[in-house]
């Protein structure tokens, strides 16, 4: 969902080789599920598609803090360059669909108001209130994929003792949790807590090259009974009815979805290990574009069901002519727009404009530069 470098799976940035293909095959079949989950899926089947949809969030943190200490390492620990490459792959699109979305609104006859602009484009909506009022659907993740890589590699360049890390994340965490028992309107939202811990849990596995290590029948005789056991479902045993109920319940939420959802992931990337699927040209367009396809997703998903299938802001799950829709946007999202790209790939060398090449060499420099 989200950068190159941080989404996607690329050999020079990896420490080990054979992970690649796993990685990339485990975020291909996060954004599948991700086009269900962006459908009335979500409000007609709640209790399969919402474990869904915390696994594959956690896939792209997951994938998205291994990826991110690689790149990091990559430049020599240097904030400068390391957010500059940010910015291109990630921000800088983030605010074109931030823009594009605001006319959509304005076309769709929707009220634009300018604050949820300035909340999008300054990414103040990682604060629960803003989020909640003047958030576009979908797009909250990619302020939080940079904030976490913020924490993270502010700490990877300041703060030398890992001990000392995971206490000043610990605190951040504590500190969250404080601001959300007295309501404070500086409190963050409440997806933060629960995929920071997703997005560090990736980070440090690539620091420490603990990834092989994990990939043994150990961490799936720990993985398989605690998927079992948080498989259940208890929420309906807390309430709301007091701060510290509250608490309690967001705390159960979170760790279950944690639980839950890891669990999963690592045992998926043990199977694709085992499996040891290719992954050739046309699965890395994929990869390496899933930044495009996740921004792009909520625009090109109106326009089929709008101009393709002819109905309204609602498409309710039910019926043959549902899961064709689903369908159509699987081989747009990755069919269409993959071959696209590599069809941009080989098309006909023209002569490019002199200001043109200088950026083309700007922004390859930056992306490598070490």
């Amino acid at each position: 969902m989200m950068t190159q470098d941080n989404l996607q799976v690329n050999g020079n940035t990896q420490q080990h080789k054979h992970s690649l293909s796993e990685l990339t095959i485990l975020k291909i079949s996060a954004l599948v599920l991700l086009i269900f989950v962006h459908s009335d899926l979500l409000f007609a089947y709640p209790a399969i598609m919402q474990p869904i949809e915390w696994f594959l969030l956690s896939v792209f943190f997951f994938v998205g803090g291994y990826l991110a200490y690689a790149s990091f390492q990559k430049r020599n620990k240097s904030l400068k360059y390391f957010f500059k490459s940010k910015a291109l792959t990630l921000y800088i699109p983030f605010v074109a669909a931030v823009v594009c979305y605001l006319f959509l609104d304005y076309y769709m006859g929707a009220k634009v108001e300018p604050a949820a602009v300035v909340s999008q484009v300054s990414m103040l909506n990682i604060f629960a209130g803003l989020n909640s009022t003047y958030n576009w659907g979908t797009l909250w993740f990619i302020p939080f994929m940079l904030l976490f890589m913020v924490i993270t590699c502010l700490l990877e360049k300041y703060v030398r003792n890992t001990k000392i890390q995971l206490l000043a994340i610990s605190a951040l965490l504590a500190v969250t949790t404080f601001l959300w028992i007295h309501g404070s309107p500086l409190r963050l939202d409440g997806l933060f807590n629960q995929y920071l811990l997703v997005f560090v849990f990736g980070f440090y596995i690539s620091k420490f090259k603990l990834y092989d290590r994990l990939m043994t029948y150990k961490t799936a005789l720990v993985a398989l009974p605690t998927l079992a056991i948080f498989s259940i479902d208890l929420s309906s045993l807390f309430n709301y009815n007091t701060v510290l109920n509250a608490l309690a319940a967001q705390f159960y939420f979170n760790c279950r979805s944690i639980m839950l959802t890891m669990s999963l992931v690592l045992l998926t990337l043990m199977v694709l290990r085992k499996i040891k699927l290719p992954v050739n040209g046309f699965a890395k367009q994929i990869a390496d574009h899933s930044a495009f396809i996740y921004l792009s997703e909520p625009f090109i998903s109106f326009i089929i069901l709008t101009y393709v299938f002819g109905q309204g802001e609602a498409f309710f799950a039910s019926g043959l002519t549902f899961y064709l829709y689903q369908g159509v946007r699987i081989v747009v999202l990755l069919g269409v727009i993959p071959l696209s790209f590599i069809a941009w790939q080989y098309r006909p060398k023209m002569a490019m404009p002199a200001f043109a090449v200088k950026m083309k060499v700007f922004y390859k420099n930056l992306l490598v530069k070490r």
